[in-house]
């Protein structure tokens, strides 16, 4: 009978924590160790129920999204994705990083003279947005007259003036089945920049923080050392635009075989975590006191 692993083993043992030197890496490593387990639970609405996204096909949406990004003349290219917490986000950040260009993520919550400040200092070429950002980017746009793509997570098909993700997935893997793997066996230059951070800008106006796949990489295999979340289900509740949550929590959860349910909304945490099944929650102090006081609100009640 197979011992468990001790703690010391595990941080140790290189077929669970292994070794990456990018997040393509990390990403086929993942996938060969995890394929058919759920990667991500996410839902279109509040309403409905979470579907699961297996580590598998989360591996062929990218190299889609990726084969579509290089027909769009994206290669080399900054581009920015800008939502709240969903897989096509998370899907959108692996596919300009592994063999497109750099990508910019933007918090939600800028306003439009934000985004377009940020937008045009990068000098993004494209926008990936979701549908509640959809007006602020617009009219950042169309206020500075900055000539960039418009990709929406929302909408089924391209229109005149945006084009759909869901549908440049779609086509990409289908060139990948045909054979095509310009994106797949890319180059890539693990000490070149490919995020483009903006600080919070708390203190003047926000900085841009060029980081590499050498940086996020090491990051994530050094935290994994100190973190077992081996499949288990983790609730993502922190923004993805921050270093955080996306290296803490998806980047290291995604080399452990970690399921990472999207949370709703604040409000719908409590729900969330029961309908997941959740057993890991990576959250800031202002998070905790938040479950706790809603968990006192529904004990008063009873």
């Amino acid at each position: 009978m197979k011992k468990p692993l001790r703690e010391q083993d595990f941080y140790n043992d290189p077929a669970v924590n292994p070794h990456f030197n990018d997040l393509r890496e990390l990403m086929y490593s993942s996938v060969e160790r995890f394929s058919e387990q759920p990667m991500f639970l996410d839902k279109e609405e509040l309403s409905d129920p979470y579907g699961a996204v297996l580590f598998r096909e989360a591996l062929e949406h990218m190299n889609g999204l990726g084969t579509s990004f290089l027909d769009l003349g994206l290669k080399g290219k900054k581009i920015v994705v800008i939502g709240e917490n969903s897989y096509l986000w998370f899907l959108t950040y692996m596919a300009v990083v592994n063999g497109v260009g750099v990508i910019v993520p933007l918090d939600k919550d800028l306003t439009s003279e934000e985004i377009a400040q940020m937008t045009v200092r990068a000098g993004a070429a494209a926008v990936v947005h979701s549908d509640k950002a959809e007006a602020k980017v617009i009219k950042a746009l169309n206020d500075t007259g900055f000539k960039t793509q418009r990709i929406s997570m929302k909408i089924a098909a391209h229109s005149e003036d945006c084009l759909s993700l869901r549908q440049l997935i779609t086509e990409g893997k289908a060139k990948v089945a045909a054979g095509d793997r310009r994106y797949i066996d890319m180059e890539l230059d693990r000490e070149a920049m490919c995020t483009l951070l903006f600080t919070s800008g708390t203190t003047g106006v926000a900085k841009g923080v060029m980081l590499s796949h050498k940086n996020i990489a090491s990051n994530v295999v050094q935290t994994a050392k100190y973190v077992n979340v081996h499949n288990y289900v983790g609730l993502c509740v922190l923004p993805m635009h921050h270093c955080y949550a996306m290296s803490d929590q998806i980047l290291v959860g995604t080399s452990q075989g970690n399921c990472v349910a999207i949370n709703a909304s604040l409000r719908h945490i409590l729900d969330n975590m029961k309908e997941a099944k959740v057993n890991v929650l990576l959250g800031v102090p202002l998070i905790f006191e938040f479950m706790y006081k809603q968990i006192w609100k529904q004990a008063e009640k009873k």
